[in-house]
């Protein structure tokens, strides 16, 4: 979550950020390593975070399909 500054003296954002950073950054690492971010001019765009959530909902909703019978 680079694109949220982190802010010294505000601890509770620091600490939820850093929760977020630590149960999200695996789950994405393993799309970056396959899918590269995207080059836009100066910067660069990464899909890993939406790509993993497409993936993350078809498989939500192929288990509950399968617990559904």
């Amino acid at each position: 979550m680079s694109f949220i500054p982190r802010i010294p003296y505000y601890r509770w954002l620091d600490a939820v950020l850093t929760f977020v950073t630590q149960v999200t950054d695996p789950i994405l690492n393993l799309f970056r390593r396959f899918l590269p971010p995207v080059r836009i001019g100066p910067g660069a765009l990464d899909l890993a975070p939406m790509v993993a959530t497409f993936v993350l909902l078809i498989v939500a909703g192929i288990a509950a399909d399968l617990i559904r019978g």
